[in-house]
């Protein structure tokens, strides 16, 4: 009878024998369509993007929404207040500034 550990050591190898069998067909595939000239140039495009991703991911988090950011909240007699979260809105606005749920008119 094969051991438990051993049979899942046996199927790690052969999936990571299998990724990288995958990962060097798909380097293959990307050499023939690019070249190797441009090799440079389309994995540094790919970084920039994977970088500016990351940059304004970030941004997103530190910075408030621009709705907020305004003072969504209008003067107490001139405001809806949205159903869900109870917090006052503009009264042209149609989407909660807090919550997102779409406002009664």
């Amino acid at each position: 009878m094969v051991e438990r550990g051993a049979a899942t050591r046996i199927s790690l190898a052969v999936l990571v024998r299998l990724a990288l069998v995958i990962l060097t067909f798909v380097l293959i595939i990307v050499l023939i369509v690019f070249g190797a000239g441009k090799l440079p140039t389309v994995f540094g495009q790919l970084g920039k993007g994977v970088r500016t991703f990351r940059d304004e991911a970030e941004k997103k988090d530190s910075e408030p929404l621009a709705s907020t950011a305004t003072g969504a909240a209008a003067a107490p007699g001139a405001s809806k207040y949205c159903s869900s979260c109870g917090k006052p809105n503009a009264n042209g606005a149609k989407f909660c500034a807090s919550c997102g749920t779409p406002l009664a008119a």
